[in-house]
Formats: structure tokens, C-alpha cells, sequence
């Protein structure tokens, strides 16, 4: 509830990934879902046991774009009164939401980029990757009365957020780290490589005296993985 009044889920079609390009008119549910699932997964690069060891390292390798899961009910019985869409044609409703979540864009040649907003509450912005309607009721004349789509979200990220996730993470870029108090030349390599094999490398690239202590305020660059394998 917002100031009294009864809030419902709103999805907003866009043609672009920055969400600033606008595509026709939100899309107001019916009846605001029950429950929605937020899932996440992490991909580990293949492991390989080493001989005389006891389980694996599980090298990371990336987290995967987060996903959402939303049950939407349409209702055309007359049942339920909830707001403005009591007692609607479904067949058009259905219309309407599939525009929004699998319409094509002209514009970027594309389906749509969704936003989806309940309240002030901006709950995701992302892609629709699968969507299954299932049909419950029905008149005399085959005529659909109630309907649940089941829709899958996956997250977007803007170019320049993409850039930036990379240059923070993959060691296929260089990487120049300012030297905090305590930092650790092995630990520092493990984190940009996923293995401190390359730290005397690192050392000699870096014209380093003594790799176990690294002065604060210094800067080390780390090159590119492909580079330290030549």
C-alpha cells in the first residue's frame, strides 16, 4: 500500500540497455505476483586435482548475469476484483504483456530491454529469456477465462558497465593496483591471475628489490595473462 492507495507491478518496454529510450505505454498486472525468485550462479574455471591433495581449488571464473522468476495470474472470470482490471479479456491482456516482454524493436533489431517496477521499488532491468503460458479456464466456446505466465529475467549491464567489470576483474586486461600497508606480491597476483605463479614475473617486470615487501603509495602493473605466458 502507498498512501492508501493499491500499487500494482508495472513493466516498462525500452529499446536500448541504458533504459532511456522508452518503447510505447507500461504495462500495469492485473493482480501483483506472490512471490518472485531471485537466483545467481558462479562459474569456476575446470578444476584439476593435484596429485596427494584432498578436494579441489575451484578457481573462479565469473559470476553469471542474475535472474529473476515472476508466476503472472490473468483472470477474465469475474472472480476477483482487484482494481481496475476486474473481469478483463484476457486474449487482449495477454497481447498487451507479450508486446512488452517479447516485442521486437525496430530500433535496436532486438526484442525488448524490461523494466520492472512495483511502487518506488525499481525491482530489475533486464532481457525476458523464456516465457511459457499456461490456460486454465475456459468458456463453453473454448474461449480462454484465466491464464498463468511464467516468465525468466535475466540482468543487463550497460556497456560502460561491462568495461568497468572487466577492467576490475579479467586478467586478460592491465591492471595497475596502488600499494596498500601489508599487501602481498603473491596474494596480489593470485587475485588478478587466479594463480600466484607469475609473482617473480611480476617482481622483474616491476624492477621489485624485495618481493616480500612492497613500499605503500607504489604502484604495480600487472600485463595481461597472455603476455606472462610468452
Amino acid at each position: 500500500m502507498d498512501n492508501g492507495k493499491f500499487v500494482k507491478m508495472i513493466l516498462t518496454a525500452f529499446s536500448d540497455a541504458k533504459f532511456s529510450s522508452q518503447v510505447g505505454s507500461p504495462y500495469e498486472v492485473q493482480i501483483n505476483p506472490e512471490t518472485y525468485n531471485f537466483s545467481y550462479s558462479i562459474e569456476y574455471l575446470d578444476d584439476k586435482q593435484a596429485p596427494g591433495s584432498v578436494g579441489l581449488e575451484h578457481k573462479f571464473k565469473r559470476i553469471n548475469p542474475a535472474e529473476i522468476s515472476f508466476d503472472f495470474l490473468f483472470d477474465g472470470t469475474g472472480v476477483i476484483d482487484n482494481g481496475s482490471k476486474s473481469n478483463i479479456d484476457i486474449m487482449d491482456d495477454i497481447e498487451s504483456f507479450k508486446n512488452i516482454l517479447i516485442g521486437y524493436s525496430g530500433k535496436s533489431h532486438r526484442t525488448h530491454f524490461v523494466k520492472i517496477s512495483w511502487g518506488k521499488l525499481d525491482i530489475f532491468q533486464g532481457v525476458v529469456t523464456a516465457l511459457e503460458i499456461s490456460y486454465k479456464v475456459f468458456r463453453s466456446d473454448g474461449t480462454p477465462l484465466r491464464a498463468v505466465a511464467k516468465a525468466k529475467f535475466r540482468s543487463v549491464h550497460t556497456k560502460e558497465e561491462t568495461i568497468g567489470i572487466k577492467r576490475n576483474n579479467s586478467p586478460d586486461l592491465t591492471h595497475i593496483r596502488d600499494i596498500k600497508a601489508g599487501d602481498n606480491l603473491l596474494l596480489l597476483t593470485k587475485d588478478i591471475y587466479g594463480t600466484s605463479d607469475y609473482y617473480l614475473q611480476i617482481a622483474k617486470i616491476n624492477k621489485l628489490k624485495n618481493f616480500r615487501y612492497l613500499e605503500p603509495g607504489t604502484q604495480i602493473i600487472f600485463p595481461p595473462l597472455d603476455k606472462m605466458r610468452n
